[in-house]
């Protein structure tokens, strides 16, 4: 009778081991599952957002601008002159941004505020007619910038900074001078953009 007893203690204690073993691996799978498909969902995120920005920025954001001139290739920055406004309520940013470009070798026209009485949200690179390839030239060092034409007719280009701005492109990711220029995909030739704004008053360059 001794023995029957012992022996039953036996079996519900390995079926008892048995089934805390099942639920532990249980457990563990459910864990690795549930971690398996936040990772997937945050690949997935990040995926999306990045082609989202992407596709964003090769639209200009929704802008129609001019198209790149046939056949143009990128110029050297010693070539093109900027001004740098700021369009945020952060001080010093048109500053910090317009050394950085005159560091890269643009000619630095000068830096100031953005006459406007709101905050401008996205940073915005204005040229003429007349200085296309430089805008396009220098775009390639922002990856947020929205290329906007106005009816200036001489080759100042302006850098409105936005509150978006985060930094510059990394100068080893920049185009080298000579690199072909590709159109943006929401542009038109710069003779059909019909009511182009108003060029902020600058000195002409």
């Amino acid at each position: 009778m001794a023995d029957s007893t012992i022996n039953t203690e036996r079996e519900q204690r390995k079926l008892y081991l048995r089934a805390r073993q099942r639920m532990i691996l249980s457990a563990t799978i459910g864990f690795l599952v549930v971690v398996l498909i936040i990772s997937l969902i945050g690949a997935f995120g990040s995926f999306s957002s990045s082609k989202k920005k992407t596709t964003t920025a090769a639209t200009n954001f929704g802008v129609v601008t001019a198209c790149a001139v046939k056949d143009s290739v990128t110029m050297n920055p010693s070539e093109i002159t900027v001004r740098v406004l700021n369009g945020t309520n952060k001080t010093g940013l048109a500053t910090a941004v317009g050394e950085e470009l005159h560091n890269r070798g643009f000619n630095l026209q000068g830096v100031g505020d953005f006459d406007s009485s709101s905050v401008l949200e996205r940073t915005e690179i204005r040229f003429g007619k007349n200085s296309i390839t430089q805008a396009y030239t220098l775009a390639t060092n922002f990856n947020d910038a929205i290329l906007r034409m106005d009816n200036r007719e001489d080759n100042l280009i302006d850098v409105i900074v936005g509150s978006s701005f985060d930094d510059l492109i990394d100068t080893k990711k920049v185009p080298k001078a000579g690199s072909k220029i590709e159109s943006l995909t929401n542009c038109e030739d710069a003779a059909q953009l019909k009511d182009v704004p108003q060029a902020q008053e600058h000195q002409a360059a």
